[in-house]
Formats: C-alpha cells, sequence, structure tokens
C-alpha cells in the first residue's frame, strides 16, 4: 500500500431529535475542494481526500452547522464521520394593544401553552420570545384588568419569525356605592 494514495471520508447525516435522515445536506472538507452532498437515506462519500487532518463540516436547511475537527484521513481507508445536526430554534414576535383604543398594553405576559417560553411586553406593548424549538403551539396573553387571549395551533418554524399580535378586551368595571339624596 503506497502511503500516497488517497483516502476516503465517509458517513450520515441525521436530524438530532427524531434521528430522521437528512438528504441534501452539503458536506465540506474545510481547505480543500472536495465536499458532498447527502442522499435520502443521509449518508455521503468523498473520495480520493489526500492523506492528512481535516475540519468536516455539514450544513443543511433548518438546521444550525456542525464542525468535526482534526479528523485524519489515512491512505487507502474510509474515516467515518457521522452528524447529528441541530434545528434553528424559530422566534415569535408582536404586539399587545388595547382592543378599543388601540393602545399598546405594557407589562403584559405572553407565553406558549405547556412550555417554559415566555416574555413580557415593554413600553410600546412589543414582545419578543427567541430560542423556540420549531413545532405547533397554543400562544397566550394576559394582562391585568384585561381578559386573556390565546392564538391557537400557532406554528413556529425552523430559522424564521413568527408575528402575533393581540388586541386584549379590558375587563369592565363595576361602581358601587349609595346614592344619597342632597
Amino acid at each position: 500500500l503506497n502511503t500516497d494514495d488517497p483516502g476516503e471520508i465517509s458517513g450520515k447525516i441525521t436530524d438530532s431529535e427524531s434521528t430522521d435522515p437528512i438528504e441534501g445536506a452539503l458536506i465540506i472538507v474545510e481547505g480543500t475542494s472536495f465536499s458532498a452532498t447527502s442522499g435520502a437515506n443521509g449518508k455521503y462519500s468523498i473520495e480520493d481526500i489526500p492523506v492528512g487532518i481535516y475540519d468536516v463540516t455539514a450544513t443543511a436547511d433548518g438546521y444550525n452547522p456542525e464542525t468535526k475537527t482534526a479528523q485524519q484521513v489515512i491512505s487507502g481507508e474510509t474515516t467515518f464521520i457521522d452528524f447529528a445536526l441541530i434545528r434553528t430554534p424559530g422566534i415569535i414576535t408582536g404586539t399587545i394593544t388595547d382592543s378599543e383604543t388601540l393602545n399598546p398594553i405594557e407589562g403584559a405576559i405572553v407565553r406558549l401553552v405547556g412550555t417554559i417560553y415566555n416574555a413580557t411586553t415593554g413600553e410600546n406593548g412589543t414582545y419578543e420570545i427567541t430560542g423556540i424549538h420549531p413545532g405547533t403551539y397554543d400562544v397566550i396573553a394576559n394582562a391585568e384588568n384585561y381578559y386573556p387571549e390565546t392564538k391557537t395551533e400557532q406554528e413556529v418554524i425552523s430559522g424564521e419569525t413568527t408575528v402575533i399580535d393581540f388586541a386584549l378586551i379590558m375587563i369592565p368595571g363595576i361602581i358601587s356605592g349609595t346614592v344619597l339624596d342632597s
């Protein structure tokens, strides 16, 4: 075996949570022109790579890129490098206003039902919740002296911002007392 013979890098790209294969991921041998795209089964293979130590990066739409450093390519052998990519989180943002006056409501609390995700509106009635795992959520807004409002089945998409505005209805007040004849 000639030590100058090139080696190969092969592996599989999967979703870190579902473990499903990721088709169309781009795998790059950093500092070279060598790359490959994963197939429907998530598998890839890059041949004829000169012997050496390389950083190898996998990227796919909707996922955070991942780099495996100091991967050794050995003459005439296959180096197996698998990647489990993490989905890019999404964002929910919006404004909460009074349904009658349309004025912003400060201090309203917005939360994704059944999760730890929440935010409080600022002076201008706006909120932003970041780092949300992609999926479908019920989103509720609460504010003092207002009826809560829920928007059901709101979709958070990987790497995107979902805008959800609320117009809350004020709870009517009660006046009580005694009327006196002057």
